[in-house]
């Protein structure tokens, strides 16, 4: 049985061609979280509650280099190195959309082929956020930390 991605948005993927070694480079893009909408998951993000989490995210990719996703969605919150599969290079909020947009690179990893066998066999692949939060009664989530999307 192959492992499935948990999906709450879906990801356009754009494959690149790196320069001249042959070798694709599978970078994936496209809508990460939108806000004043309810999800799968019956959440609702707004900008307010969401933004400073993903601006402590992009900080935390700019001063290491990288942070880390999972092919699955694992229910911790620190990211497993054997489960790796790729790496996240944009989370931007675009306001006028009132979501964020992003793109993923798919790494080398076993789970990094994985995801790339799906894109290979024509299958859209996922993102979710991984983050931790309060949830209201009304499934408004006030996050407290992104750790990154999955």
């Amino acid at each position: 049985m192959k492992p499935v991605l948990i999906v709450e948005n879906s990801t356009n993927s754009l494959v690149r061609e790196s320069g001249g070694s042959g070798k694709k480079d599978y970078v994936l893009g496209g809508t990460f979280t939108e806000f004043d909408i309810k999800n799968r998951n019956e959440r609702g993000y707004t900008a307010d509650r969401f933004l400073p989490a993903l601006t402590e995210m992009n900080e935390r990719m700019n001063n290491l280099g990288v942070v880390y996703g999972e092919f699955d969605h694992p229910d911790v919150f620190d990211t497993s190195l054997s489960r790796a599969s790729h790496i996240i290079t944009k989370a931007d909020y675009i306001k006028e959309q009132n979501l964020v947009s992003g793109e993923i690179r798919l790494l080398s990893t076993y789970w990094g082929k994985e995801a790339k066998a799906l894109v290979d066999d024509g299958c859209p692949v996922f993102v979710s956020s991984r983050a931790a939060g309060i949830t209201e009664a009304d499934g408004t989530v006030s996050l407290k930390k992104l750790f990154t999307y999955d």
